[in-house]
């Protein structure tokens, strides 16, 4: 379920309290600055509908109950703050989920945010703060040479040229799922085409970025500077899009679960199908500019780790769980910046 304000507080200890309000100024001082989001600024949105379509033997659940179904608004962005679509980058997907009216006024019941890559560059929420304070020129020694950001999953992420449509979304922090007869499992989700074709846009294996999450436009790059969101826009318009909802499980003995730098064995957990979604309506800039994405907004069957569950010793920033916990410590105080902004708004 969505964590409360007290279970988010609960246990903090005073270097946390210091790391999630740092990273809090930061944020809100670039959703006041940029009068957008602070982090996936430019993007592009549409609602359709899911339908639930888990396999037979799915832990039994309130939320992923076979053939149903709920309205959903699904958008597409690059995770930095740049607005050209030609900029070498990553590109992110995220799913707000509905009970009857895919209304972005309304808040809905299940947020997923997901990006490209299987998993995480950092692997807490102290590190995510070094790299996020750390100027590009320092951050081979600062960085990568002390293993705070590992460049080959940050490589990984990259995405070159094509649609959003090509690629694969991974929420790569897990979450707790717990089924009807009180057994929790921890859970990762991925978003991929409907017509569960290969994921397309890797860079060359061989090409690292050093640390810098995203590079300028190469010179000899014509395409349109929102060629992307144009391309999702006028596929939802003419046809409409179809994607697949999936989700690894795993047990909930398992701490190194947590680790959101590890990719899971599909041999051991494989993905598994949960959700069709079809869309077929694009959302108007108004609509983008209210529509609000929370990782503690959850079903009931479904919660963030926390990282003062006493599943993990040291310091609770360095905890593999401070990241998806820092998330609920910090995002909320963006999204009101960015609404408090003047308008007119980034979206």
């Amino acid at each position: 379920m969505s964590r409360t304000e007290s279970e988010l507080q609960a246990g903090l200890d005073d270097d946390f309290k210091k790391v999630a309000e740092s990273l809090r100024a930061i944020f809100v001082g670039a959703a006041t600055r940029f009068h957008g989001r602070a982090t996936h600024t430019y993007g592009a949105g549409a609602r359709g509908e899911a339908r639930i379509c888990v396999p037979i033997g799915f832990p039994q659940n309130d939320f992923f109950v076979p053939g149903k179904t709920f309205p959903v608004i699904l958008r597409h962005s690059s995770p930095g703050g740049q607005e050209d679509d030609r900029t070498r980058d990553g590109s992110a997907a995220s799913i707000k989920f509905y009970e009857t009216t895919a209304d972005p006024t309304q808040l809905g019941f299940h947020d997923i945010m997901m990006n490209t890559g299987r998993a995480l560059f950092v692997r807490t929420a102290r590190a995510f703060h070094t790299m996020v304070t750390t100027p590009n020129p320092e951050r081979i020694e600062k960085l990568l040479k002390p293993g705070i950001l590992i460049d080959s999953i940050l490589s990984e992420g990259y995405r070159n040229g094509g649609s959003f449509t090509d690629f694969y979304y991974h929420s790569q922090i897990c979450y707790e799922f717990t089924d009807l007869s009180g057994t929790m499992h921890y859970l990762r989700y991925r978003l991929i085409n409907g017509d569960r074709g290969p994921e397309r846009g890797h860079y060359p294996q061989s090409w690292k970025p050093n640390g810098i999450t995203w590079y300028p436009k190469l010179d000899d790059d014509f395409r349109a500077h929102d060629f992307k969101r144009q391309d999702f826009l006028q596929r939802v318009t003419h046809g409409g899009l179809n994607y697949l909802l999936q989700v690894q499980l795993r047990p909930s003995d398992d701490p190194e679960a947590v680790n959101c730098t590890g990719i899971w064995d599909q041999q051991r957990f494989p993905w598994l199908d949960v959700a069709e979604l079809h869309l077929n309506q694009v959302l108007t800039a108004d609509e983008l500019d209210v529509l609000e994405l929370d990782a503690n907004r959850t079903h009931p069957c479904v919660a963030l780790p926390l990282a003062t569950t006493g599943l993990w010793s040291g310091l609770q920033a360095d905890n593999h769980a401070s990241l998806g916990h820092a998330r609920a410590l910090v995002y909320w105080a963006a999204r009101k910046a960015r609404a408090d902004a003047p308008k007119p708004h980034v979206n």
